[in-house]
């Protein structure tokens, strides 16, 4: 170890390594595959990352020496303290007391290695799996892929008749099927292996044809009844794909992780734009994915009795950061106005040229992007769901991490891009989480009693059903964030300008060590934090801005077209279908068309890069409705910001809810107290001023 280099341990793991001086910790515990959250990419802004500096001397599997604990022989232990990082900044401090951070703690990003450390990573700050719901819908109905197989005899070479092995596979396949194909080298090497035992024999051969026009695998024998192909949704947090029969449309398995990328660059895209800048950066974050790919190609072929080599092609989704990750296409143009992405149209990659480990030679298609915010992943959604044949309006939502939004009929369809995941996955709330076990999806609070039910992710049962030692929940995912808000606005304890009643009498309602007001959603025996989760003011004013930022789209949108509401709201996405639709009307998330007008529809990204996997015309109609679609920069709409503001209330300033009147809620727009009260203001004066004349 050199005099710049010193230790980092991370417990509870016991993981250690040599550092420079100056590293960050977050970026230490990065680098030993150390799972710590990091939401916004180590930009000090979600402060997800909290650990604790220990003091003490430790031995290498991170027991305190101090204790009792027997000194290995030629070790004199690893010294640790509070001294050994860089002292607390003011932006640290800022975001230790907003997020209500113990003395004891610090913010991974913001502190930097001095001497050699021991840091201890408690249970809210540590990675957990996340649960990935990205399942198939239907199956493809029409079966017409680009990529085909075709078995044919191949003549045996003779004297009279020496034409190359290649030669004799060409002509065969024109004749028996007229096809006029090129060869790939990596099919011409398999040639090769297959025609040498069999060198003076008439040979029978399967060839996997890429678009009628090139060859990209020799298999001996008749193989044509089975060809597979892999359709991928390359999301921002989750990576999801789809092994399919391409000869039945059926969908055989599904495999999903986690975007490795995030450890490397944060949740969101601008955080991903700024991780990819430099040379060695972008090739960083391209071979974390492609490498991703490559597990899933494997992990899904395998669990259905098939190798990696099996697949025929594959049809890539992403949004245009994605995309250009993927490709190895610099994002930063994605960043800066006028936001647009280096390549729109639909791409074709050899799995060789973007180091993805599958067969060589194969073909990976990319649908055409959209715009610099809306991608090939919105493409998708709008092929398997087909707006542009329908005579509804019909506004069409994908709330992930970066909300993305149709609106329109066969007449004409727009387009938007808004930032929907902070909040709403978590980012920006206190005790926000990622879908994963433990994790709180549903909360219902008893109008009369304010009593809190709830369900983690991996038990069957509701809280109440279950001994507080038994629950372990660890914070609130996305779903329950929508529900907490929703319903506390339906019992009363939120009024609609997101301010909590403080009138209302339950313990649960109370005040923070700042002073803020916060709701208490389980308490402490109830977790696994040792500490109550809440839902705290600022968090309710996050969701309030993020619910605007979707509504507020939807509404520009419409605008254009002259609609004052859609005929259907249809939610794609993860997120969409695991959120409570009646608690989204509630907090106004989008307009209230009815609950028979309102659907979850799944996957509706990966269902549209199946469809382009298995049936080529859909393949030529994600290019057409590509062009065709009208994308609107929302920065750029005077009326975003007035749609905007008005939309932050629960549910909406000026839009009637006509649905939420079963539920208890008054349908009509809530009141402008304020403006009330300033009007009953003006008038007092104008009285006391008429008596006084």
């Amino acid at each position: 170890m050199s005099a710049t280099t010193k230790t980092v341990m991370f417990l509870p793991s016991a993981r250690q390594g040599e550092f420079e001086v100056g590293t960050n910790l977050l970026d230490a515990a990065r680098e030993l595959g150390v799972g710590i959250e990091s939401i916004c990419g180590g930009t000090g802004s979600c402060s997800k990352c909290k650990c604790q500096v220990l003091n003490g001397t430790f031995d290498d599997e991170g027991r305190e020496l101090s204790m009792g604990t027997m000194v290995p022989a030629g070790s004199h232990g690893l010294h640790s303290g509070q001294t050994h990082v860089t002292p607390v900044s003011e932006h640290e401090s800022n975001l230790m007391q907003k997020h209500g951070f113990k003395s004891s703690d610090r913010v991974g990003c913001q502190t930097k290695v001095l001497d050699d450390v021991v840091v201890f990573i408690p249970e809210e700050s540590r990675v957990r799996e996340a649960v990935v719901r990205k399942a198939a819908g239907k199956p493809i109905e029409i079966q017409d892929p680009v990529t085909r197989k075709f078995f044919v005899d191949v003549p045996a070479p003779t004297l009279h008749d020496p034409r190359g092995d290649w030669e004799r596979l060409r002509d065969a396949l024109k004749d028996t099927h007229n096809l006029d194909v090129s060869i790939d080298f990596c099919a011409l090497e398999q040639l090769t292996d297959v025609a040498k035992p069999q060198r003076t024999k008439a040979m029978q051969l399967t060839a996997t044809v890429f678009d009628d026009r090139e060859i990209v695998r020799i298999e001996n024998g008749d193989t044509s009844a089975t060809l597979l192909g892999l359709a991928v949704d390359l999301g921002t947090t989750t990576m999801a794909s789809y092994l399919c029969d391409m000869h039945t449309g059926e969908t055989i398995a599904t495999e999903s992780i986690m975007n490795p990328q995030i450890k490397m660059g944060g949740e969101d895209v601008m955080n991903r734009i700024a991780a990819s800048e430099g040379e060695d950066n972008l090739k960083r974050m391209q071979k974390a994915v492609t490498e991703a790919l490559s597990t899933l190609a494997d992990e899904v072929t395998k669990s259905s009795g098939y190798s990696k080599e099996d697949i025929s092609e594959i049809v890539l989704v992403a949004n245009t950061c994605m995309h250009h990750i993927f490709l190895g296409l610099d994002p930063e143009s994605l960043g800066k106005s006028p936001f647009n992405p280096r390549v729109q149209v639909g791409v074709n990659v050899k799995a060789r040229d973007i180091n993805v480990d599958v067969l060589p030679s194969i073909n990976i298609h990319l649908l055409p992007n959209q715009a610099g915010f809306v991608g090939a992943d919105n493409t998708a959604v709008a092929i398997a769901l087909e707006p542009y044949n329908s005579d509804e309006l019909v506004a069409i939502v994908d709330i992930g991490t970066n909300g993305e939004i149709l609106v329109g009929n066969k007449d004409k369809i727009y387009s938007t891009s808004c930032p929907t995941g902070p909040a709403l996955e978590g980012a920006s709330i206190k005790y926000g989480v990622r879908a994963s076990r433990g994790a709180i999806e549903k909360i219902r609070i008893d109008a009369k009693t304010y009593d809190v039910r709830f369900k983690v992710i991996g038990k069957e049962a509701w809280n109440t059903r279950l001994e507080p030692a038994d629950i372990g929940a660890n914070g609130l995912c996305g779903s329950a964030i929508i529900d907490a808000v929703g319903e506390l606005y339906k019992v009363g304890i939120l009024a609609p300008n997101g301010k909590y009643n403080m009138e209302v009498e339950t313990p649960r309602l109370r005040r923070d060590d700042n002073g803020e007001p916060e709701f208490v959603i389980a308490w402490a025996d109830e977790t696994s934090l040792s500490e109550d989760i809440t839902m705290t003011i600022d968090d309710v004013r996050n969701v309030q801005l993020a619910k605007a930022a979707v509504y507020s789209g939807i509404q520009v949108l419409l605008d254009k077209l002259g609609k004052e509401r859609p005929d259907r709201v249809i939610l794609a996405g993860a997120f969409g279908s695991h959120i409570d639709l009646r608690r989204s009307l509630m907090v106004g998330l989008f307009h209230d068309t009815g609950l028979s007008h309102l659907q979850s529809v799944g996957n509706a990204a990966g269902d549209g890069a199946r469809m382009a996997l298995i049936n080529k015309a859909k393949r030529a109609e994600a290019e057409r409705i590509a062009r065709d679609i009208h994308y609107v920069e929302l920065t750029n709409e005077a009326s975003f910001v007035p749609h905007f503001v008005d939309a932050t209330l629960l549910p909406h300033k000026k839009h009637a809810f006509p649905t939420l009147a079963r539920y208890g809620i008054d349908p009509n727009p809530p009141a402008d107290t304020e403006k009330e009260e300033r009007k009953r203001r003006r008038e007092e004066r104008r009285k006391a001023r008429a008596k006084v004349a």
